[in-house]
């Protein structure tokens, strides 16, 4: 990171031969922008999420709750960011004073031990969201249960990773103390990489199961479009490993710094509102002055675990019959479950 400050320079580092010291900067206003934007879109998608399924709905459920987590952790998160703006996120440390370093060092230190367990809640909202829509799809939910099982294994590992990551710990966010660290731009790199496989699987997942719905060509489109969206977040840390990769060769990796933060940020937050689209239609009937049970199903019933249970009884008449009727049950049960 640098070495420890000298009289003769006034940053943390000394600066390069023929390089003035300025210690006169202003903080980054695209990160504050972006920030503020991530903040507002996600606090306005998940408040609208949550009025539809407490005042149109009148039904909370679990993955409801995991996105109030995700949301509070992206809000903290993106806070984080803001205030190493003003630390001197992306200003080269010979510009900066030592004190000031230090403490853009420990908040830092603290985003990247908090990235894990946010990341993980935001998949596991957009997951469990899915297992109760397709609920009917036995392989779907015990695939999603068994990719929720290695997320969080890999999460809790990679948390344990960065909290660790130094020996002493203070020396993750103070290079001045003398010890030993794992080399972080290899598990920079890690990281990313699992991130991106975890969202595509994430997104290729329920696509088969979308295109078995009882629903015309265009919606079946229209409903992978919809969960397509959750693919921004992907290209938003696709973008980030193409960062972190390229600033390897930099001399000055201050360069780099936020583009990887705000990329960072804006795929959490890409993630919390993918988890609030499929319930925004309701909203939109209600305005068009459509009920909400014909798209939704029945606000009465608490589970469609039980409502497939009786279906699934009327339709016994006949062994040649009972497969099919049980198939056409179980491609209408998402739409009795998109509430």
């Amino acid at each position: 990171m640098g070495s420890q400050s000298n009289a003769s320079y006034p940053g943390f580092v000394a600066p390069p031969f023929g390089v003035e010291p300025d210690l006169k900067w202003e903080p980054s206003r695209l990160n504050i922008v972006v920030q503020s934007l991530c903040i507002a879109l996600t606090t306005t998608f998940v408040a609208t999420r949550m009025c539809i399924k407490w005042f149109l709905i009148k039904q909370i459920h679990l993955d409801d709750y995991v996105c109030i987590l995700a949301w509070i952790g992206s809000i903290f998160y993106s806070s984080i960011t803001i205030a190493q703006g003003y630390l001197g996120l992306g200003v080269p440390q010979w510009n900066v004073a030592p004190a000031t370093v230090l403490a853009f060092l420990s908040r830092g230190y603290a985003s990247q031990i908090l990235y894990g367990p946010i990341a993980f809640t935001t998949k596991l909202a957009i997951l469990l969201l899915l297992m109760r829509i397709f609920s009917i799809e036995r392989r779907f939910v015990q695939f999603s249960r068994a990719l929720i099982g290695v997320c969080a294994a890999y999460y809790i590992a990679i948390t344990l990773v960065q909290v660790f990551l130094c020996r002493p710990i203070a020396k993750a966010y103070d290079p001045r103390i003398p010890g030993r660290c794992l080399d972080s731009r290899s598990i920079f790199i890690t990281n990313t990489a699992i991130a991106i496989l975890s969202d595509l699987v994430i997104l290729a997942a329920p696509v088969p199961v979308i295109w078995k719905l009882n629903m015309g060509l265009w919606r079946r489109i229209g409903s992978i479009l919809a969960l397509a969206a959750g693919g921004l977040a992907c290209i938003a840390t696709i973008a980030r490993l193409a960062v972190i990769v390229n600033g390897l060769t930099l001399k000055d990796r201050s360069k780099f710094g936020p583009p990887i933060v705000i990329l960072s940020c804006l795929e959490v937050a890409i993630g919390v509102i993918c988890s609030c689209l499929p319930v925004l239609p309701a909203l939109f009937r209600r305005v068009l002055g459509g009920s909400i049970t014909t798209t939704y199903g029945s606000r009465k019933q608490s589970t469609y675990n039980s409502w497939a249970k009786r279906n699934t009884i009327k339709l016994k008449p006949t062994v040649g019959s009972t497969k099919s009727a049980q198939h056409d049950a179980s491609r209408n049960s998402s739409q009795e479950n998109l509430r």
